[in-house]
């Protein structure tokens, strides 16, 4: 149980997420206090993928499924991004916090990417949405939909990209229930079991090959 009376969960596109990790894992702060072996980002979104979109649907629907029983608001990345001011008025209402408009707007400024940005300039990188299009490879996004695409769906989030050129904000459903939760989970956990063995037998092949084998 929760030590608090009402939380915050923000939901983000877990390919935009990949994508932050994949750059801020090279920051000099990441690499002092959290070292890896990766050699680049390109290299870091390629072995990291599928445990990044798998940690992300099991987080987010455990979250999901518990959500009334926690008094959890759930507020999207994106929508912040697109109507601040529309989303920080639900999220104090749901907190039963009453400000100003001028409340509302210093803090709308010192939230800004502009103003987080001169605070620490390594962790914050361009404040937007919706780059996972222009950096993974058609493979990787179909990848990560085969792991997450249902709850992607549930969620209101585009599925390839070019549904995402149209897509609208992703929006959480009025009505659901745990079992579909459940379900969802279960697809997820499914798609990443059949992704571990893939990558076992990849590995058996190499090693196998290395032996001067014929597979």
């Amino acid at each position: 149980m929760s030590g608090f009376e009402k939380l915050i969960y923000i939901i983000r596109d877990p390919r935009d997420i990949l994508v932050s990790l994949s750059n801020y894992a090279f920051t000099p702060y990441r690499l002092k206090y959290f070292p890896h072996n990766e050699k680049n980002p390109e290299t870091y979104i390629k072995n990291r993928l599928g445990n990044c979109a798998f940690d992300w649907l099991n987080h987010v629907c455990h979250y999901l499924k518990h959500g009334k029983q926690l008094s959890i608001y759930f507020v999207f990345y994106e929508r912040l991004l697109s109507n601040f001011n529309i989303e920080l008025k639900r999220m104090l209402n749901h907190l039963g916090v009453s400000l100003s408009e001028k409340a509302i707007e210093e803090i709308k400024r010192e939230v800004s990417f502009e103003t987080m940005k001169k605070q620490n300039k390594d962790h914050l990188r361009k404040g937007t949405y919706g780059q996972w299009v222009d950096v993974l490879t058609d493979a990787q996004v179909k990848q990560i939909s085969e792991l997450t695409g249902p709850l992607l769906k549930f969620l209101g989030y585009a599925l390839t990209k070019k549904e995402q050129l149209s897509s609208p904000l992703p929006q959480l459903p009025k009505e659901y229930n745990s079992r579909t939760i459940d379900q969802i989970l279960a697809q997820g956990n499914r798609a990443y079991q059949i992704l571990k063995a893939k990558r076992l037998v990849g590995k058996i092949r190499t090693k196998i090959r290395a032996k001067g084998i014929p597979v």
